[in-house]
């Protein structure tokens, strides 16, 4: 049996693709253009395509369509190699591979992360066509929001690190001041250390709000796209900025100026009525996208847990400085729980934002599988975005 295309198919299949992609442009406004070439940009290679979409969460996602002797291959390019959280990256993209029909994510040069598949060439007609690049369109932009998932995490985390290492500081001057006494330079240098940590925690506070503003924007775009829906991407990123706003606001007004426990009692009571305004919107998002909403609830427990704690007990931002040694050791304990508090938050966090991703990634799949397909869903829904 030879490899090679017998008589006129090859020019057959290569005319059906052009027909296809022609009739894509003319119909579809996700398509930003489409060109033509081979694989070895010479005219003996193998036919290529390279069609530029239009991303809602990234900017151009580009399908390269390369027709084989037995099969028609076709890629994107995802994203570089992972430089930050490889082994949770790598393991997003390998449970991802389970989920995936006719596609999975591999590592390409450089170490690039790309999201591959082949058909044979009996298979090549229209559906199938706009199936396969429906799902890399789909695949990529939902692979998106998971990095900025974890890029808020990470940012959770490090925030964490930061109360533990100021934890570790603390303690460790008690126990020295217990064994054999602390130099006064010693408590110097260590307090240089503790405002370096709060430095650091302030920075990651500051990192926070947009990256996961920038997520709740994407996974309602998402959410509203997988379940024709329309929720608005405006209206969920503005009561999480009012419900940061809000906590801030009650934070310096209310619960800093205080006089007795009442007063700051009714400050943190304040602050989490504006935690359930944020809780409320992602309540919203999770029932569209028939997600798990437990991971909301921890979220949200934790948040106002580790606010009570930040203004009753101390962090690492709002701790001032002491000579007295045995507050060494209670602020040490207090740091402790505090960075325990934000690690269960970040897991909570982490898991309530995969829900809502699967979730919509699942009502998707089924909108396609009963439905439309996914690119007419996506250029739908790019003709009705507001503004």
């Amino acid at each position: 049996m030879t490899d090679l295309h017998v008589g006129g198919r090859l020019d057959d299949l290569r005319a059906r693709i052009d027909r296809w992609l022609d009739g894509l442009a003319a119909d579809n406004p996700m398509v930003a253009s489409i060109d033509r070439g081979t694989s070895d940009d010479t005219s003996f290679g193998e036919p290529r395509w390279y069609v530029r979409m239009r991303g809602e969460d990234k900017d151009v996602i580009t399908v390269w369509l390369t027709l084989g002797q037995r099969t028609l291959r076709y890629e994107t390019y995802v994203m570089p190699a992972p430089e930050e959280n490889v082994a949770e990256v790598m393991d997003l993209l390998l449970r991802r591979n389970d989920t995936l029909v006719g596609a999975h994510f591999s590592i390409g040069a450089e170490d690039a992360v790309y999201l591959r598949g082949e058909l044979p060439d009996t298979a090549v007609a229209d559906d199938e066509l706009d199936r396969v690049v429906g799902t890399l369109w789909v695949t990529v932009e939902a692979n998106f929001r998971a990095l900025l998932r974890l890029g808020f995490t990470a940012m959770i985390f490090l925030a964490s690190a930061a109360t533990a290492a100021g934890a570790v500081l603390m303690l460790l001057l008690w126990m020295q001041h217990r064994d054999s006494g602390v130099l006064t330079t010693q408590i110097d240098r260590a307090w240089e250390l503790f405002e370096h940590l709060r430095t650091i925690e302030r920075l990651v506070a500051f990192a926070i709000v947009p990256i996961t503003l920038g997520w709740i924007v994407l996974a309602t775009l998402n959410v509203r796209r997988a379940t024709g829906e329309r929720r608005n991407p405006f209206v969920a990123g503005g009561a999480f900025l009012a419900g940061v706003i809000g906590i801030w606001f009650v934070g310096a007004e209310m619960v800093a100026t205080a006089e007795d426990w009442v007063g700051t009692t009714v400050g943190i009571v304040f602050q989490s009525v504006f935690v359930a305004l944020v809780l409320l919107s992602m309540e919203r998002l999770a029932e569209s996208a028939e997600a798990r909403r437990r991971g909301l609830h921890v979220t949200a427990v934790m948040a106002i847990v580790y606010l009570a704690h930040l203004q009753g007990l101390g962090g690492v931002s709002n701790l001032e400085r002491t000579e007295d040694p045995e507050r060494w050791g209670m602020l040490g304990a207090y740091l402790v729980i505090g960075a325990l508090i934000q690690a269960l938050g970040a897991l909570a966090a982490n898991e309530a934002a995969r829900a809502i991703e699967e979730g919509s990634t699942h009502r998707y799949e089924l909108r396609s599988r009963f439905g439309e397909s996914l690119l007419a869903q996506a250029a739908l829904d790019h003709q009705h975005r507001p503004g």
